[in-house]
């Protein structure tokens, strides 16, 4: 039997390395100085706040996105009937939602402005937009909703949820604008 520590663990950390003109450094040690900070803790309680102020001006918090593969449904339109299929894409992902470069009928090639947010439980494309950031953007906008965003029947997922107009008319808006 052991005894318990007197000192808890400390809270799992990760360090960055912060580029900076001398310009910035200066004003970033000048304004860290004013509040008697360390500048890595003023810097890093600033993008709290920064955080902090997107979600209450109403503006969605970006999502983590890391690079991986998905499953996608796509619909080969040259044969008729027509006949879908789920392909294996790569591209960024983040919480349930993928990006691919491509549309509904496949992947594109590089250059050709075409990308697609896909729900991923679903692996149904939710829109096709003109750039990666859009899409990007628009999963930032849909994540917090009000909606089972897990959920794998696509029939389910806006069904009766709280947010269901408030996501149609977030990806209609998504698509008038880029």
């Amino acid at each position: 039997m052991s005894w318990p520590s007197r000192h808890p663990t400390p809270p799992a950390t990760t360090t960055y390395t912060v580029t900076a003109r001398r310009e910035q450094a200066e004003r970033w040690e000048a304004a860290a100085g004013e509040v008697s900070l360390p500048v890595c803790v003023w810097l890093g309680e600033t993008a709290d706040a920064y955080l902090r102020e997107l979600v209450r001006a109403g503006r969605a918090a970006p999502l983590s996105w890391y690079q991986g593969s998905f499953r996608v449904l796509i619909t080969d339109t040259t044969a008729r009937p027509e006949v879908a299929r789920e392909t294996e894409v790569r591209g960024p992902i983040g919480d349930h939602f993928g990006i691919f470069r491509g549309n509904g009928r496949g992947v594109g090639e590089p250059g050709c402005f075409c990308y697609s947010l896909v729900h991923r439980p679903t692996r149904r494309i939710i829109a096709t937009l003109p750039l990666r950031k859009s899409c990007m953007a628009l999963a930032a906008e849909l994540a917090p909703l009000r909606v089972d965003w897990r959920e794998t029947d696509p029939e389910k997922v806006l069904g009766e949820a709280p947010d269901r107009v408030k996501a149609q008319e977030v990806i209609r808006l998504f698509g008038k604008l880029t």
